[in-house]
């Protein structure tokens, strides 16, 4: 997994949903017209210039302040929940398994997601919060709670994609420990730990959050339960990430194991070869001294054929055998 956060690029989308439609391209008029008809709606802005999404972050109510703060990326993951509703900076993951910045805003008035990256990621969630919205819209907690959740179900689909990932590296690091490339294998394994690490916190503010969430006025039952499970489900994907990283760093262990095995069957075939050819290395050492007596004595074929054939021969089959006796080959 890996983590972008750069401001919102160009030829992205506007988006406004409601308990009727999916707006594609909406505009200023449209998002006037939904607060005059008071219509909960979600503002979804995704990849647009940063002067046209400051347009409408003023249109929902959002001070100088305020619309700078949510077009600034690069924060840190956070979420706070008070009267006037919820801001939250969080993460989507798209199907590369990449994850995005978004930042998150609720009101009485509607939603708003700012974010970059394609579109097309958040058509499901769209279409299931219009059909959703009908019972949320006269809670605002609910409807902002329902959209988190909405958001976090694209990480559910990243963890099935990192899961096939990891199992995939595992089966290559155990049949050619050799030729996988351990520096990619480590670099993924601390960008996944930078990732788990920034979802813990994540998840310590999520539950800070939602404590006390009776005392916000405006909040009804439903609001509460929907953010409780909101709190449980992140809380379940920092035990998932946690288990993720556990199982990469397992992987990393077994790669380092796979090759110290690997290089000590080498080691041991190369020890196996020197004790084969020893005895020759004795022989020719010994019959290499250039004593007179030995030189003068040792000159017929046959002698030649003896020595230095068939006792090279011989000292080598004696000594498989006796290798093979002892069970080292």
């Amino acid at each position: 997994m890996s983590v972008t956060s750069q401001e919102p690029a160009l030829s992205g989308a506007i988006h406004i949903i409601d308990s009727v439609r999916v707006q594609q391209n909406a505009t200023l008029d449209d998002v006037r017209a939904q607060i005059s008809a008071r219509r909960f709606f979600w503002l979804d802005i995704c990849a647009v210039e940063a002067s046209l999404a400051a347009a409408f972050l003023k249109e929902i109510g959002l001070n100088d302040n305020q619309t700078g703060r949510a077009l600034q990326f690069g924060q840190s993951l956070r979420i706070s929940i008070g009267r006037q509703g919820i801001r939250a900076v969080t993460w989507m993951a798209s199907p590369t398994e990449e994850l995005i910045e978004l930042h998150f805003l609720s009101s009485a008035v509607c939603i708003c997601t700012i974010w970059s990256g394609a579109p097309s990621i958040l058509d499901d969630a769209r279409k299931q919060f219009a059909d959703r919205l009908g019972v949320s819209e006269t809670c605002p907690f609910h409807a902002a709670a329902i959209v988190l959740q909405l958001l976090l179900g694209t990480l559910d689909r990243a963890f099935g994609r990192l899961d096939e990932t990891i199992d995939t590296t595992s089966h290559q690091v155990t049949d050619r420990p050799d030729l996988f490339n351990f520096a990619e294998l480590r670099r993924r394994r601390d960008s996944l730990m930078h990732v788990c690490i920034r979802f813990e916190g994540y998840g310590a503010s999520v539950r800070s959050a939602t404590i006390g969430l009776e005392a916000i006025s405006g909040i009804r039952e439903n609001g509460i339960a929907e953010l409780d499970d909101y709190a449980d489900r992140v809380e379940d994907a920092t035990r998932r990430l946690s288990e993720r990283l556990k199982w990469a760093s397992a992987v990393a262990d077994e790669h380092r194991n796979a090759l110290a095995q690997r290089q000590a069957e080498q080691i041991d075939r190369l020890a196996v070869v020197s004790i084969i050819f020893l005895p020759i290395s004795f022989l020719t050492g010994f019959f290499g001294m250039n004593f007179s007596w030995m030189v003068d004595r040792l000159t017929s074929l046959v002698v030649f054929l003896a020595l230095g054939v068939l006792l090279p021969v011989v000292c080598v089959i004696l000594t498989i055998m006796w290798l093979r006796r002892r069970g080292i080959i």
